[in-house]
């Protein structure tokens, strides 16, 4: 049997770039109210505008 040694770095993940933006957009969004707003009203427009899209998604069974 191998074992991975607990001393090797961990390999980075693909998401990292992706999280480190979200990361950013939720500092900003929680210094700048107006950038808050606007994304807000962005995402409760698409949800509007994809409803089937988005309820299906809800339904799936990968989801959260």
């Amino acid at each position: 049997m191998h074992y991975k040694s607990k001393m090797q770095p961990e390999e980075k993940s693909e998401l990292e770039p992706v999280l480190a933006d979200i990361k950013e957009l939720l500092g900003y969004m929680e210094r700048i109210p107006l950038l808050d707003y606007r994304v807000l009203g962005f995402f409760h427009q698409f949800k509007l505008e994809n409803k089937e899209l988005v309820e299906s998604v809800e339904d799936s069974p990968e989801s959260g």
